[in-house]
Formats: C-alpha cells, structure tokens, sequence
C-alpha cells in the first residue's frame, strides 16, 4: 500500500473501524482454516485420480474448483513431498490436524526454537564429550528434532534412543566419530545449513497455502450473505491472508475504504502474495539466524500493510470479528483498542455455535481470557467501552 494511503488514514477524523480473523472467512463458507487446508492435502494425497477428488463429497464442500488449478496444486504438493519439505512432513504425520491458526503458531515456535537450541550446542563444541553416550536436551520439543532427522538420513551424527511414544522422555546422542566419516564437517555443515533450510522449507510451505487460497478465493460470495454485511465501515484491518472482505465492496457506502492486510494477503490479479508464516518473538535465539523466522523480520521484509496501523485516525466504532484476540497479536491489537476515543464502542462479536469450526477458536471464553490477559494493565478503561455480541446478530 502506497504512502499516500497512509497519508489519507491519519487525515480521518474518528471513523468506524472493522477488524476481521479467519472466522469472517469461515463465516463467509470460504474453507480457510488451518485444519481445512491439511484435511484437503491428505484427501489429495489419498486420491490419485483428479476427478475422482474433486467429486469426493467432503472436497465437493469447498466448492467449485477449477481443474487446472487442482492440477497445478497437485503437482506443487507432489514437489514439497517428494523433496521431503519439513513442514510438510511434520504437520502430516503428527497429531496436528485440528490445530487452529493461533495453535498452528505455537507449533512453529517450538520446532524454531528447539532446533536453536541444537544449533547453539553443536556450535558451541559442547556435543564433544557425548560421543556414544545419550545426549539430552533440556527441552520438551525433543520430538520436533527427531521429525526432522528421521527423514533426513543424512544427518547421520546423530540419533534418537527410541522412537518417541513418549516425547518427553525421549533422549538424543551422538553416534561414535570413527562410526561416521568427516564427523565434524558433517556437524559444521549443519549448523551453517539447518536455518536457511529450514527457512526455504517454511516458504514453499507458505506458497502451497497461498495457492490453496488462490483456488477458494475464484469462488463466489453468497448473496444472502452479502446482502447484510454492514455498509458503514471507513477501514477494515485484515489479519487473514485472503482478499474475501473485498467481495464486499458494492455493499460499502464510503467509497474510501480501505483494507490493510497485516499479514499479507493473497491477490489473485497479480497471482503473487506476501503472506506471513511466523512466530512471534516470544523467545530470544543463541543463533542469530533463527530470527528471520519472527513476523517483525517478515512484515518487513515481505513489505506488508503493517506500519499503516501506526497512523490509525482516532476510532469512534471499533468492529472485531472472527478474531479471538490471540496473544500473537497483542501487540497490534493493543494499538488497534488504544485509538478507540473515551466515548467509542468496542463491539467483539463470539461465535454461539451455528458454525462449529468456527465455534472452536472464537468461542466467548477463549476471547475473553485473551482480553484480560492483553489488556491486563488496562482493564477497567477498555472493559468499560466493550460489549461482547454473538455472531449471528453480525449478518443481520
């Protein structure tokens, strides 16, 4: 987004403001949800035959899709498997299937920071006296580890007591140096290595979700739905990597709105995206090259709408749906509430059980302990201006 938008946003003067999560897609019937977009990779995986699939009654629930861009997915996915890419492999094959986006991030903290804490040890020459004998890490994300080197024979200096049934108990050791030819080599290698890989892996793992996205965003909006989507919004703060919200647009009265996307988004015109895979920077790293994997490094380097949320006009009505205040998001959240005026409304909208996917992550109690947890400092004045609202009275 150019300057001159940011330009306009600071020029406002107290509007209404809309911030969506991905319940607002889900809401919409759009299939954007972490455990959607895995289940429809395993049914790909599971059906070879491309019409087969997509006559397949579960796929047939995402709608219509076009043939060659399943082709062309498929054909992405096959590369990603066939190459072994982490990520892939490790949210297929252990328990991760009903993760929401919020637990999705979670999980990519644990396997950044567990694999800083190998590199920093392995670097730091500190594996020398544990040749033989087991090697333990001080961390319960030993299992990230050993998803990794299982597929990766390679890394052959190190291996697993068992496999883990019981992660927590699981220890690591190095095999013997005269058992391996170029041991420290093999080491140096890679700790200089592992991150970009690492990196590249969560790339293409993030391309293969923006293509997903690209086959569900061709789909049309309902027009029920459509019909009574509010009309008097100035901005919308996107946090989804869809550009569904624009579908929208007729219904707008203001014919400035704008929509910032903070993580990026997938644009179908350009066909290129700029979508934030991430953690937050809950953790500090011994090895700096694990940082390019924090959401700061990437809104900058991917050049999302981020720093527009800096230059927000004061806010008089302020909107939150499908969003359920994530601790990942506290600290734009925070300068999102903090513009509401002393005499705005806040309106955060829960999910009440129409639409169970979406209950789950977006539910009263779940918004409600990530509220007073991000607004713990600041309770009283921001619970005063907030009214907690069920979703269905949203689309009215």
């Amino acid at each position: 987004m150019s300057d001159d938008i940011g330009k306009i946003l600071s020029e406002l003067k107290q509007k209404t403001v809309l911030v969506i999560g991905n319940g607002f897609d889900l809401a919409c019937n759009f299939k954007t949800s972490y455990s959607n977009f895995i289940f429809f990779i395993e049914k790909m995986l599971e059906i070879d035959n491309v019409e087969m699939f997509l006559n397949d009654s579960d796929i047939k629930s995402y709608g219509e899709l076009d043939v060659d861009e399943v082709l062309s997915f498929r054909e992405f996915l096959l590369d990603l498997k066939s190459r072994k890419n982490y990520f892939l492999t490790y949210f297929l094959n252990y328990h991760c299937k009903t993760l929401s986006w919020a637990d999705f991030e979670e999980e990519l903290e644990k396997i950044v920071c567990a694999f800083d804490l190998l590199c920093s040890l392995l670097s730091n020459h500190r594996y020398k006296d544990y040749y033989g004998s087991e090697f333990i890490l001080e961390t319960n994300n030993i299992s990230v580890l050993y998803k990794a080197f299982v597929y990766n024979p390679d890394n052959s200096f190190i291996k697993f007591a068992e496999v883990p049934g019981n992660p927590e108990d699981t220890s690591v050791y190095l095999v013997e140096q005269e058992h391996i030819e170029n041991t420290e080599s093999k080491i140096t290698n890679f700790v200089k290595q592992i991150p970009d890989e690492l990196y590249r892996d969560l790339y293409d793992f993030s391309g293969l979700f923006s293509s997903y996205l690209e086959l569900l965003q061709a789909n049309n909006l309902d027009d029920e739905i459509k019909k009574k989507f509010p009309s008097s919004v100035d901005i919308i703060i996107n946090y989804n990597y869809t550009d569904i919200v624009n579908k929208f647009r007729s219904n707008f009265i203001s014919k400035y709105i704008e929509v910032i996307y903070l993580n990026g988004h997938v644009d179908l015109k350009t066909r290129k995206n700029n979508i934030i895979f991430g953690i937050d920077q809950k953790s500090s790293f011994d090895f700096p090259k694990f940082y390019q994997f924090c959401k700061k490094q990437m809104r900058i380097s991917k050049s999302t709408d981020y720093k527009l949320i800096y230059n927000l006009p004061e806010i008089k009505n302020l909107y939150v749906f499908g969003h359920s205040l994530t601790l990942s998001d506290a600290d734009s959240i925070r300068k999102i509430f903090d513009r509401v005026v002393n005499d705005g409304k806040i309106n955060i909208y829960y999910f009440d059980g129409y639409k169970e996917t979406v209950e789950m992550e977006c539910n009263k109690g779940t918004i409600a302990s990530n509220f007073n947890q991000i607004f713990a400092d600041e309770f009283d004045e921001i619970n005063a201006k907030t009214t907690f609202i069920k979703s269905s009275e949203f689309f009215q």
